[in-house]
């Protein structure tokens, strides 16, 4: 069963990770939840075509830090609970991943409507800002990303924040686990305006080639985002 929720409050303003705005699916998972399994195993089949961000915020096994604080700001509970680049939410897979990519990733992320919700922009959607990162192990062996945003044109937001987020590989089924993540204010709001940002993970011995870094800049309304709330 899968239930629905559709919004628009939590939009991803800006995404950093690549120059085309990909799509980002959240999802919240569980080991003990039988149809978690087909979920993420869809979830990789859009990572490996190229056709989307994963985030996944384990909450057990590699359990993701401050994962509760993040699902906040959606204020849904559920397992497995996904969320597609801030604006649409979903509850629940089916259980067979090639069909759950198809029927419903893929109609969730091109739209306009999925089971007769209607679907905000997603694939189509053109972001106020440009955003560009860099990701590299410092002088001190840390992890560093800096992230260049500019915006090129007016927009609305009650609480922006960017957003830096570790995932990790480490295995075929938990693939995309957020491992670290924390936010910063973002205060840039005309067009023309251009601010760098910076934020640094501590190496945790992983190897630098199993980890990927994710930007966003993101409205989360009235919500808490950072990572150290359970």
């Amino acid at each position: 069963m899968i239930k629905l929720n559709s919004f628009a409050l939590f939009l991803f303003l800006s995404i950093g990770i690549s120059q085309n705005y990909p799509p980002v699916v959240e999802m919240w998972t569980r080991t003990t939840w039988s149809v978690c399994p087909y979920a993420r195993a869809a979830l990789l089949i859009l990572q490996e075509n190229n056709e989307g961000i994963v985030l996944l915020w384990e909450m057990d096994n590699n359990t993701s830090p401050g994962q509760a604080n993040r699902r906040s700001i959606y204020g849904v509970n559920g397992e497995p609970f996904q969320v597609f680049s801030g604006v649409f939410q979903a509850i629940g897979a089916y259980t067979e991943a090639s069909y759950q990519y198809s029927n419903m990733l893929l109609p969730v992320i091109n739209g306009p409507s999925f089971q007769g919700a209607t679907v905000p922009p997603i694939a189509s959607y053109d972001p106020p800002i440009n955003l560009s990162m860099n990701f590299v192990e410092n002088e001190f062996g840390n992890y560093l990303i800096t992230a260049d945003a500019e915006v090129t044109s007016s927009y609305t937001s009650s609480n922006t924040k960017i957003i830096f987020l570790l995932k990790k590989n480490f295995s075929t089924n938990y693939f995309a686990t957020v491992v670290d993540w924390d936010s910063q204010s973002f205060e840039l709001s005309s067009p023309g305006d251009f601010g760098q940002y910076q934020h640094v993970f501590i190496n945790d011995g992983s190897n630098i080639l199993d980890l990927t870094a994710v930007v966003l800049i993101q409205d989360i309304g009235g919500g808490v985002c950072s990572n150290n709330s359970q």
